[in-house]
């Protein structure tokens, strides 16, 4: 491993605890409306968190939480994902992963796959329609649903029938220069995504298209799922979506996308105004895929 992973895995390291206390302080006024499941995959615990259609057979979406792969919970969309399976009548599972820098790519990618794959192969247990099956992140979040359908483009026995991109993080080969990227007077947002980067994947891994999805080639990119994308106007990322709605509408692929005005990084967890315009608009676009 090269001394610049290992610095970027030793300041991550430090700043996990603060920044895990941080999150959950201010979520300390949340009303919480999904309900904790727990099974076992491979002899394997692992639990999700279920927000209900109230049908024993519904379209499903597993939403993927953000947080630079390195923190965040399967709280996190608490409010989004309660707001869509309330509206479309979708059985919504947040689903967790092992956080890195202890759990390093691909870890996260091949234990969501493990996870999604067991539940659609069971949809009796899970009231999942198996024609029916949608993910979707925020930010790190994002990049793994991404990266998702990346991978399972060839599967045989089920597939993603749309994928929602909520200001997501899809550079990690950092191809975006800095310089067209919007920076926040006194916080340079790349230098932290930098280090998480790093923490998470080596300088070889973060080429491929299963870090950086904006990489990712043609072929490739045709078969993918419609896909919705919200990028946010005052957020360092947005060029990472507003590029790869460009590079999915050039090949073929259905897309609806929107830049969400005058809001930052992270905007649709929050319990304000312009957070629940941001999760109505991903709500919306979604209904002409079901």
């Amino acid at each position: 491993m090269d001394k610049e992973r290992q610095k970027a895995i030793s300041v991550v390291k430090k700043m996990q605890p603060a920044v895990m206390e941080q999150l959950k302080s201010e979520k300390a006024d949340w009303t919480y409306y999904g309900k904790h499941i727990t099974f076992s995959v491979n002899g394997q615990e692992r639990t999700i968190y279920h927000f209900s259609s109230g049908k024993e057979a519904a379209p499903v979406y597993f939403d993927i939480h953000g947080g630079g792969f390195a923190w965040g919970t399967i709280e996190d969309g608490n409010f989004y994902c309660h707001e869509l399976a309330k509206t479309l009548k979708m059985n919504v599972y947040s689903l967790d992963y092992p956080l890195s820098p202890d759990n390093v790519y691909p870890s996260q990618l091949d234990y969501l796959i493990e996870t999604i794959n067991y539940m659609v192969t069971h949809p009796e247990k899970f009231g999942i329609d198996p024609q029916k099956i949608f993910v979707g992140g925020r930010s790190a979040g994002g990049n793994l649903a991404a990266a998702l359908c990346l991978r399972t483009i060839n599967q045989k026995n089920w597939s993603f029938r749309a994928q929602v991109l909520d200001h997501p993080w899809l550079d990690l080969k950092e191809l975006i220069p800095d310089e067209e990227r919007f920076i926040p007077e006194g916080i340079n947002m790349m230098d932290n995504l930098r280090c998480l980067g790093r923490a998470y994947a080596s300088a070889k891994q973060r080429e491929t298209a299963d870090c950086s999805p904006i990489a990712a080639n043609k072929d490739m990119i045709t078969l993918l799922p419609p896909a919705v994308i919200q990028t946010c106007e005052m957020d360092s990322l947005r060029n990472d979506g507003d590029m790869y709605a460009k590079i999915l509408k050039e090949a073929g692929v259905q897309v609806i996308h929107r830049v969400a005005p005058k809001v930052g990084h992270g905007f649709t967890e929050h319990n304000t105004p312009s957070a629940e315009e941001g999760r109505k608009w991903l709500i919306k676009s979604l209904i002409s895929f079901l």
